[in-house]
């Protein structure tokens, strides 16, 4: 969810296609929501299918043990509940439990304790462990003696990469779920398949489940068998390291992979050698419909093709041409509102516009980089200089024209926009929508300078 526009380019039809959401990631130490994280949240919920299954994850790559150990784990969990809490009770859909995607050597006490504390919440506990081996370089589906569910580290102090770290948390019967990463992770095999090999992921599915028990003691690996397998990969190229696309250069590559994993899926379902297979986890679903945005070079994947391939979602509705250009005409002075960026307020929804790298606009009285120029993928790839926003590829899906108040954001300086000095609706709107039109360009001049304390002067042109 920090990827703000990313995440905006995930249509309603994804979040239809999916059984399970996994929200990352989680702030804490708060105790209450921030506006923002509660408000993508509820997006999301509004698209989903009757039934669907919502965990608000914990971690990432940046939680190490500095953050998450013995001394933490009480405080962490505590305001993790309270949030869930506060979250459910203003809320018809609610958070039905925790991710614990700790991946940066956590050690097994500190997961085994907080999986313990949410299950005694009432709450379900998954986990998203990295699939490794203890010793040797191969693992035998049929014997996995020496496959490890681990938390990494990639060699630093804290790597416990060959530990099998989430097996206290499995013995206890506190994890609901474990969302296997196979990928990241080289240098090893499968039945002779290495992550490259997108059969890795069934290889990996089957050894996970000769390691089911009903009931489980033991520091090696065992899978109780209450808890589902449900086998994780990536979406596309971009979407992580030492996977089965890093071959993929065209959405035909990318088409043919997905086949050939859907094939695998589908001969898990119901076969008794993968009796507690569950089905696929994907990194991400903003990977997934936005991968353009983390290389410019991927503009050859078509949006969605691993949920419309995968998980049988519709695909993301059609957008027109439009563009929305963002200057900032205030002076080069010394003024905590200088530099801007502007939000548009769109049936509660708030769609956020600076510059291309998620900075401020400088003003005008800079010179260079005095506006930004946006539009959906229609207009990028027609119009020079145009930023594709995915953003206006979600508010324009489907839409020849939609309302919008237009709100300044004034800043202090350009190093980030997550805290705006100040927030004013553009006085020419006094306050009211602004009808913006499909097949047009528009032109935001703002002076976020120029305030009274409730608006700020700006002027929207049309061609």
């Amino acid at each position: 969810m920090g990827a703000i526009s990313s995440y905006d380019a995930i249509p309603s039809s994804s979040f239809a296609g999916v059984n399970v959401v996994i929200f990352g990631f989680a702030d804490t130490s708060l105790t209450t929501m921030a506006p923002t994280t509660e408000k993508q949240i509820q997006k999301a919920m509004s698209g989903e299918m009757a039934g669907t299954v919502n965990f608000l994850s914990l971690g990432g790559e940046h939680a190490t043990p500095i953050t998450f150990n013995s001394a933490t784990t009480g405080v962490i969990a505590q305001n993790i509940i309270a949030q869930i809490n506060n979250f459910n009770s203003k809320n018809p859909i609610k958070i039905d439990g925790v991710d614990l995607d700790l991946e940066q050597g956590i050690d097994s006490s500190t997961i085994a304790e907080l999986a313990k504390i949410f299950k005694q919440a009432g709450l379900k506990v998954g986990a998203a462990p990295q699939v490794y081996l203890s010793n040797g370089s191969n693992i035998d589906s049929k014997n996995p003696s020496n496959l490890v569910l681990t938390s990494g580290g990639g060699g630093t102090a804290y790597d416990r990469g060959r530990e099998n770290v989430y097996q206290l948390a499995l013995n206890a019967n506190n994890l609901d779920y474990i969302f296997v990463q196979t990928y990241n992770t080289k240098g090893f095999t499968i039945d002779g398949a290495d992550e490259a090999n997108i059969h890795f992921v069934k290889n990996a599915a089957k050894a996970l489940n000769s390691a089911v028990k009903t009931q489980c003691s033991s520091t090696t690996l065992c899978v109780p068998s209450a808890t589902k397998i449900v086998m994780g990969t990536v979406s596309n190229k971009y979407a992580g390291w030492f996977t089965p696309f890093d071959g993929n250069t065209t959405a035909a590559d990318q088409k043919n992979t997905l086949d050939v994993l859907k094939a695998d899926i589908d001969s898990m379902v119901g076969n008794p050698d993968y009796s507690n297979f569950a089905g696929t986890m994907v990194w991400s679903l903003n990977m997934d419909y936005a991968a353009n945005l983390y290389s410019s070079s991927n503009t050859a994947y078509s949006p969605g093709g691993f949920s419309e391939n995968i998980f049988g979602a519709e695909p993301a509705p059609t957008v027109p041409y439009f563009t929305i250009q963002i200057t900032n005409n205030a002076p080069n002075s010394p003024n905590r509102f200088a530099y801007a960026s502007v939000t548009l307020v769109e049936n509660n929804n708030y769609w956020i516009f600076g510059n291309k790298w998620d900075q401020p606009i400088v003003p005008g009285g800079m010179g260079n980089n005095a506006y930004q120029l946006w539009g959906t993928l229609p207009s990028s790839k027609d119009v020079p200089g145009v930023q594709h926003s995915s953003s206006l590829d979600n508010i324009l899906s489907g839409k020849d024209s939609f309302a919008a108040k237009v709100q300044v954001n004034g800043y202090a300086d350009n190093s980030s926009m997550s805290t705006p000095t100040g927030s004013f609706l553009c006085r020419s709107s006094a306050g009211t929508n602004y009808n913006f039109k499909a097949g047009k360009s528009y032109n935001i001049i703002i002076n976020a300078t120029d305030n009274n304390g409730t608006t700020a002067a700006c002027d929207i042109t049309e061609s």
